[in-house]
């Protein structure tokens, strides 16, 4: 039996059908209810609307849409094909009020705009995945109304995962080996990688900076096993290598410094001040800004004074080998071996004038203007005398100390009246000459030659004295 009305039914009790209702069926009391048993099928052609509550205790099959402006409460909503949709247009929805509540997705879920989740997303065998697009995406993001706090994104078009903190939130740490927040490995600045542990890197570190802080900061270059090569090597934008540093690997391997252009290796210190260089052709220069290219070796002083040197030797034990002084003074120590101590045959060693050591030659070749000895009588003008020796102090000045040995010799300023051949002098920078001493070995051909004359005079006055003998 089927019931056909065109106009309105006002019912004030309940209404149970085993057939169907068909058109428009609406209730205006807000007390309204409408109560479907299991067996019960509604199947609406057209629309239902209600303004008051339904209770379905059985399933509800709907063909199209269902809109609703309240409340859908359902302990099972099943969406059985892929072509179904559900759409929050607005409004807030909740899935689930408790932490009891878990909601299970066996598919996929596909968000086109924002979710907000209060408490935690758990992915047991899944992950979350953004499709790849030719830009910027962001996988996870921190953020308050005004601005991001920590992001993890990935980079277009290079594909660089980025692991982002804004700086005035703190900086972005990565926890390593299950390590506790308040025990950070490695914090990532917005200048610089810091690890305050040990951070092991089993392939090649590329990067434009990397800076080691800390009173007690080290990089560590471990090779992956035994006799294994490791080195820092400096590479342009071509791959080529331009420069490296590293060792060779076994027990014999010599620690390698190279600079593989044609350019010089310079050592800098104090704000860039270069205080060492080897060129390319090998030349070192020691507290000098360039090298000669003429110089194997070079140090320059620190000043032009007696207070430091240009360089020094000493043995294990601190004693002096060689140095020499700012102010030109050589010295060579008292070491059993020392030119002080040590006796040779040889040569005696003079100094020219202009700092040259040498021996004095005595062939015909090297000299010139030879003429014979004529003023040997100058020897008895001569006033030889003994004395000592002054000491000097670090500026080179004469004290009143003096040595014990007594030595025999000339006075330079009186030697000078008789023969000024005979003293040394030392030429000035204004082109005046100033005495310094006596030359000695002057004075051994003079000797010799007063010597011939005495002797020339000795056999006369022999000859005179036989021949009066004979008379």
């Amino acid at each position: 039996m089927s019931i056909s009305l065109s106009g309105s039914l006002l019912i004030t009790g309940s209404i149970v059908a085993s057939g169907g209702i068909t058109g428009s069926f609406s209730g205006s009391a807000t007390t309204s209810s409408y109560a479907l048993t299991a067996s019960s099928v509604l199947p609406l052609n057209q629309t239902l609307i209600v303004s008051g509550s339904t209770s379905i205790t059985g399933s509800l099959q709907v063909t199209g849409s269902i809109v609703t402006t309240g409340t859908i409460t359902a302990q099972t909503l099943v969406v059985q094909t892929v072509t179904s949709s559900i759409v929050y247009s607005s409004g807030s929805n909740i899935f689930g009020n408790s932490l009891t509540n878990t909601q299970k997705f066996t598919g996929s879920v596909l968000i086109t705009g924002s979710a907000t989740f209060s408490n935690n997303i758990t992915l047991t065998g899944g992950y979350l995945e953004t499709p790849w697009t030719n830009d910027t995406r962001t996988v996870w993001e921190r953020y308050n109304s005004a601005t991001y706090f920590q992001r993890i994104s990935s980079n277009a078009p290079s594909r660089q995962l980025r692991l982002e903190s804004n700086g005035a939130y703190g900086n972005a740490s990565i926890v390593l080996d299950g390590q506790s927040n308040d025990t950070v490995t490695t914090t990532i600045t917005s200048d610089k990688f810091v690890a305050t542990g040990a951070a092991t890197f089993s392939s090649t570190i590329s990067a434009g900076t990397t800076t080691i802080t800390g009173p007690d900061g080290l990089l560590v270059l471990q090779a992956a096993t035994v006799n294994k090569s490791l080195y820092l090597e400096y590479k342009n934008s071509a791959a080529t290598r331009r420069g490296y540093m590293g060792f060779g690997g076994d027990s014999s391997s010599a620690f390698d410094i190279s600079n593989n252009e044609a350019g010089d290796m310079v050592f800098r210190v104090n704000a860039g001040t270069e205080r060492m260089r080897i060129t390319s052709g090998g030349n070192v220069g020691v507290g000098i800004s360039g090298v000669y290219s003429d110089v194997r070796f070079m140090t320059r002083g620190a000043s032009a004074t007696s207070a430091d040197y240009s360089f020094r030797a000493e043995n294990s034990g601190g004693s002096n080998i060689i140095f020499g002084r700012n102010d030109g003074l050589i010295n060579t120590g008292t070491l059993t071996a020392s030119p002080y101590n040590n006796t040779v045959t040889g040569r005696a060693i003079f100094v020219n004038s202009s700092g040259d050591l040498g021996y004095v030659s005595s062939t015909r070749e090297s000299k010139i203007n030879i003429e014979p000895i004529n003023n040997s009588n100058i020897i008895n003008e001569l006033n030889p005398v003994s004395f000592n020796y002054r000491k000097k102090d670090k500026n080179n000045q004469y004290t009143s100390e003096f040595d014990d040995d007594i030595f025999y010799g000339l006075i330079a300023d009186e030697v000078e009246k008789v023969d000024s051949n005979l003293v040394v002098y030392n030429k000035k920078e204004d082109g005046t000459k100033e005495l310094k001493g006596v030359y000695y070995e002057k004075l051994a051909p003079l000797l010799i030659k007063a010597i011939q004359e005495q002797q020339a005079q000795i056999q006369s006055l022999q000859e005179q004295i036989t021949e009066l003998k004979n008379r």
